[in-house]
């Protein structure tokens, strides 16, 4: 039988929106609005610099802390505000409080996974860790949909390392071709699925790329079906 495994981050909980939410709240409890610095303006630069060290990190350029100490002050250095190393810590330690209790889902989430649930065995593999992830799914309503939660720290591996994967497949007692990854990050997910031997959905807005064979590509998540 097929097994379906679900990156968290950007796939099914909406990490932008929910992210987005916490900077607001960080900037009201700090007093930032004070600096001259608007909320909406800084969270573009964060955005961005946050997935730019993500990527990094999934190629092994970077650590998880390196991450976590300069996100915020590589963010409020583009806005024009320079802050110490202590303070861009403290600000990333506010961050990460308040980030697993918001609930905001991906369009089509919890619909979906309420219908593959009927059917297939459904699980996560995330390079978060394994605490924040589960507080993430089960602020979201739905850690009940899942039987295995596979992250970073519980595997030693991070995707897009194929041992992360066969880590999952182990696990879960699945077969390589038995076992389908959707994920929104084309290098992590679909390439580290395939170097696994699991077929692959690559879930993005951006067009599809097709590098490699059996790329399967959706932009809302109600089509999975589709692909089944």
């Amino acid at each position: 039988m097929k097994q379906l495994f679900f990156d968290l981050d950007h796939t099914l909980w909406d990490f932008e929106q929910n992210a987005f939410d916490c900077i607001v709240e960080i900037f009201d409890l700090l007093n930032l609005h004070q600096k001259g610095i608007n909320p909406v303006e800084f969270y573009l630069a964060f955005s961005v610099i946050n997935r730019n060290l993500w990527h990094e990190l999934e190629q092994n350029l970077i650590s998880h802390e390196k991450i976590r100490n300069e996100r915020f002050k590589l963010s409020f250095a583009q806005t024009g505000l320079e802050i110490s190393s202590e303070q861009s810590i403290k600000c990333n330690q506010l961050f990460l409080d308040l980030l697993p209790s918001k609930k905001k889902l991906i369009d089509g989430c919890y619909q979906i996974l309420e219908n593959l649930s009927a059917t297939y065995r459904l699980h996560i593999i995330s390079n978060g860790y394994l605490d924040i992830q589960n507080a993430k799914l089960e602020a979201g309503g739905i850690l009940h949909f899942f039987d295995k939660i596979i992250t970073n720290d519980t595997a030693g591996m991070r995707k897009p390392d194929p041992g992360i994967f066969r880590y999952a497949l182990n696990l879960t007692d699945c077969l390589p071709q038995n076992g389908i990854m959707i994920g929104d990050s084309y290098h992590a997910d679909i390439l580290g699925a395939h170097g696994a031997g699991m077929q692959a959905i690559h879930f993005s807005h951006e067009p599809a790329i097709e590098t490699i064979p059996n790329y399967l590509h959706i932009n809302r998540l109600t089509d999975i079906k589709k692909h089944l």
